[in-house]
């Protein structure tokens, strides 16, 4: 059965289920310190479990979501959100660190569905459309990403960490009933099989090089999103704040800003204003980082700190991945999987590098390593785009 909605109304659904599938990825941010107590480990170790979610996801990114330009996307963003429920039930009831992890990685496979619906939504939409139709599932994806940590950080306080994870794979489970009533989409002009299309994806990365660009600049944001994040999460629950799971959650909340970004920026891309959104995203985080150094003592100070630096990093990065993911779609229309594939699966590995980076700075050196870190990506990026001339984006 599908059901008839306009264009903008089933885009709206098609965000909501992405932000389930990709709240998932990121409920064990804002608890470390609960989950690494149920599983007899330190915080810096538990940081592991988020690791895994995004290596696993950059996994899928590579090798799963190009399937999206060779099957039925509605069938497989099922398949992908009905394992990773089966993940997420194993997450809430292991009891050891190996199971954690093992099972991160799945629930991480499973999340590559948002970038399956992310095709799915555009594919249903003319061309002069498809930014604000990526910007609105997008800010979806971001909303899932902000209130997992609230909604995370409040369900484990209140109940337990596990009833977390429980909770997530039911609303899964549910997503995938209600991508039943969608009507279904093939691409085009699919490659002739699974092999030719892993190769086409490595050619696009390899040779085209205004993708390499946007990936490059997207690298740099998922470095710094991630670093923040997950060094926020040591630094709020350790001796200078000593804030509760329900405490950091909230602090999620703070980067419903981004959501917003994320909504508009696919519209003023539209309106051609892309370059300008990028640009001033990543001034935005470039200020964000500058303004965090000054977090790492606590009190009220550093507590501020914290809340106006994940309002303008939110904000900031969501503008720019907005606004690259909008320009490669455009300019590759015919390659909307691949193209996706090339840039998330950089970016969501990156983001595992990110994570990793903070769970070992932070303990050794302290925030302040974090701040130049997430600083320096930021200097990076806006010199990058400084000197993009902007390769032809003629649809290959």
């Amino acid at each position: 059965m599908t059901i008839t909605v306009s264009p903008h109304a089933r885009s709206g659904l098609f965000a909501l289920v992405a932000a389930s599938t990709l709240a998932n990825m990121y409920y064990s941010q804002p608890i470390l310190a609960s989950l690494a107590g149920s599983l007899h480990t330190s915080p810096s170790r538990a940081a592991l479990v988020v690791v895994a979610t995004l290596a696993g996801n950059g996994a899928a990114q590579l090798l799963l979501v190009p399937l999206a330009d060779l099957v039925e996307r509605r069938r497989l963003a099922q398949i992908l959100l009905g394992v990773q429920a089966a993940a997420m039930l194993v997450l809430a009831g292991c009891h050891q660190l190996p199971v954690a992890i093992a099972a991160s990685v799945v629930v991480g496979l499973g999340g590559a569905s948002a970038m399956v619906l992310l095709s799915y939504a555009a594919s249903l939409v003319p061309l002069h459309e498809r930014g604000r139709a990526t910007g609105t599932v997008m800010s979806g994806v971001l909303l899932g990403i902000l209130f997992s940590r609230s909604i995370s950080g409040f369900v484990s306080g209140a109940f337990s960490w596990r009833v977390t994870f429980a909770a997530g794979a039911v609303l899964v489970a549910g997503s995938a009933a209600v991508l039943a009533t969608f009507p279904a989409s093939r691409a085009d002009e699919p490659p002739s099989g699974y092999r030719r299309l892993l190769g086409s994806v490595l050619e696009i990365a390899a040779r085209d090089r205004f993708v390499q660009r946007r990936m490059l600049v997207g690298v740099l944001g998922f470095v710094s999103f991630n670093v923040l994040w997950t060094g926020l999460t040591l630094l709020l629950s350790g001796p200078s704040y000593r804030f509760s799971d329900q405490a950091i959650g909230l602090f999620g909340i703070i980067g419903l800003v981004g959501a917003l970004i994320a909504k508009n920026a696919g519209t003023w891309f539209d309106r051609g204003h892309g370059p300008l959104v990028s640009r001033l995203g990543w001034t935005a985080t470039a200020v964000a980082w500058a303004v965090s150094a000054a977090s790492g003592g606590g009190g009220r100070t550093g507590a501020a700190c914290v809340i106006l630096a994940v309002a303008l990093l939110d904000a900031g990065m969501q503008a720019q991945h907005i606004t690259n993911q909008s320009t490669l779609i455009a300019a590759r229309p015919a390659q909307t999987a691949r193209v996706t594939t090339a840039y998330m699966s950089s970016n969501v590995f990156a983001g595992a590098v990110g994570g990793a980076l903070a769970s070992v700075l932070y303990p050794s050196f302290g925030w302040d390593a974090l701040a130049v870190l997430g600083l320096t990506c930021s200097v990076l990026a806006l010199l990058l785009l400084r000197t993009d001339r902007r390769a032809a984006a003629v649809p290959r």
